[in-house]
């Protein structure tokens, strides 16, 4: 029984083990996914906030082309003639006019000069910049013609200046928000998934994905829209690094539960072989005294009938050797009930039994030993119903048991009531001393095995096994027992008996 217990409890050990190992398991990932999720949310508003600047940089000055121009050749600028509708004209039949040109002499204080036609004496190499504020949206066909801006720009992938300050003010941005700066970026069109760049060159696209990342140039007149992905590969390195002392937190409490649990199924291993050992001795023992005390009663009874027991003080020493050897025949007994019980269930065989008969007989047993002390038995016999179904046997040694102790344990001439009645569908017995009374922090402890109610330096006999017995007996028959006790003037123990 103990062994099947101990495996069970082994099971229920091991399932909450692993019960706490997975919620550890799940809360340390949880924490991780909203760490991570955090990350993701910040580095996507970073990225908004980067993008924004990068497009700012990109709108005030658009480059159209840069050459040189040799000594004694001209530079002339054509523009359309406005059609009615205000815009370039593209139909046959329009004249040309030049664009005014307008130069500013870094070296000196000369005001602005206005020309349209510039014959140059001297080698000059030549920019064209159309510094741009912004555009009116009245007409977005404009985008739509072949000769616009983006016709004379340079594309992203080949546009350096544009990979520079989108490197740059990223860097400035992840600094500023104490984000690792080791990254890798990809620019896509958003309109056909094109790749445009990415950084470093051979990166591989299935890195990326759509959680961190944002949009540039969106409704732009000069760009397409863009799709900017980006990826950090020491984000789990990072995100782990903040949750390092949780974890290691963790690991080191769930390695001390998993020690303390192996040491507490080797500790309850020990005492079960411990307990088996001890159970063994104590019933092969009990087994080897039983033989010199039936010898010692088989002598008595033998000097008894052979008349070897003649003179008055003959016989009172063979009845303190009968007596002494009957309370030892006890003892033994009940040694070798408890060592039995102790890995099982108590085994009873019910039988109809009267209590009141019962109680009766076991009463003229132990009224002899009570009139001994100058006590007295006294039975009141009130219920009406007090026939049932008991183990005659175990129930008479508990009985007894109770008695024992009433008489032993009482200074005095021992006054000792039993009382039964009927209870709500329940027989009740009473069993009142006027012994020395149970202190009340003994109250609760007094059916455990082995413990004895503390005495001072006075040494009570017993083994501490009388009352373990009786409530092993009362629950084997599902009944229950519970004690009244005061110092000085007595115990009371009520035993109450379910009639149906």
């Amino acid at each position: 029984m103990f062994r099947k217990k101990t495996g069970v409890l082994i099971v229920i050990l091991s399932i909450t083990l692993l019960g706490l190992l997975w919620l550890q398991y799940y809360w340390v990932s949880f924490s991780f996914q909203k760490k991570s999720e955090e990350f993701d949310t910040r580095i996507n508003r970073v990225l908004a906030e980067a993008a924004s600047e990068v497009e700012e940089s990109f709108y005030c000055i658009d480059f159209f082309s840069e050459f040189s121009i040799s000594p004694g050749e001209s530079l002339l600028v054509l523009k359309h003639d406005e059609a009615p509708d205000g815009y370039p004209a593209t139909k046959q039949g329009y004249s040309f006019d030049t664009i005014p040109l307008y130069f500013w002499n870094r070296f000196s204080n000369d005001s602005l000069l206005s020309y349209s036609n510039v014959k140059f004496s001297f080698p000059a190499n030549i920019r064209m910049e159309l510094n741009v504020e912004y555009l009116m949206e009245e007409s977005p066909d404009f985008l739509k013609n072949d000769a616009t801006i983006n016709s004379y720009r340079k594309t992203i992938a080949e546009n350096e200046d544009f990979k520079s300050t989108l490197d740059s003010v990223l860097i400035k941005h992840f600094r500023n928000e104490d984000i690792p700066l080791n990254f890798y970026y990809q620019i896509k069109e958003t309109a056909t998934g094109n790749l445009l760049v990415s950084k470093p060159d051979n990166v591989q696209a299935g890195i990326f994905n759509t959680k961190t990342g944002t949009e540039l140039f969106r409704d732009n007149y000069f760009f397409s829209p863009l799709k900017l992905s980006i990826f950090f590969p020491d984000k789990k390195k990072s995100l782990i690094k903040e949750l390092w002392t949780v974890i290691l937190v963790s690991v080191f409490l769930i390695g001390l539960l998993v020690s303390l649990m192996f040491y507490f199924i080797l500790t309850l291993m020990q005492h079960q072989r411990l307990s088996a050992m001890k159970s063994d001795f104590i019933s092969n023992m009990t087994h080897e005294f039983k033989t010199p005390v039936a010898n010692i009663n088989l002598a008595i009874d033998t000097m008894e009938k052979q008349g070897l027991v003649k003179n008055e003080k003959a016989q009172m020493y063979a009845g303190i050797i009968r007596e002494e050897n009957r309370r030892l025949q006890n003892n033994i007994d009940l040694i070798l009930e408890t060592s039995m019980t102790e890995n099982r269930s108590l085994q009873i065989t019910p039988t109809q039994t009267d209590i009141h008969d019962l109680l009766t007989g076991i009463v003229e047993t132990k009224q002899i030993e009570a009139t001994s002390k100058n006590g007295n038995i006294t039975l009141d016999l009130q219920a009406e119903d007090f026939t049932l179904l008991a183990d005659e046997v175990h129930l008479s040694n508990a009985f007894l048991n109770l008695l024992d102790n009433a008489i032993k344990y009482c200074d005095t001439s021992p006054a000792i009531k039993i009382t039964t009645k009927n209870s709500k569908d329940h027989l009740v017995i009473q069993i009142e001393d006027n012994g020395k009374g149970i202190p009340p922090a003994s109250i609760d402890r007094v059916f455990d095995k082995f413990y004895r109610v503390p005495a001072g330096n006075k040494h009570d006999k017993g083994f501490g096994l009388g009352l373990y017995y009786v409530k092993q007996v009362l629950d084997a028959h599902h009944w229950k027992i519970k004690v009244r006790s005061e110092i000085n003037k007595g115990s009371t123990f009520e035993i109450s008996i379910p009639l149906k």
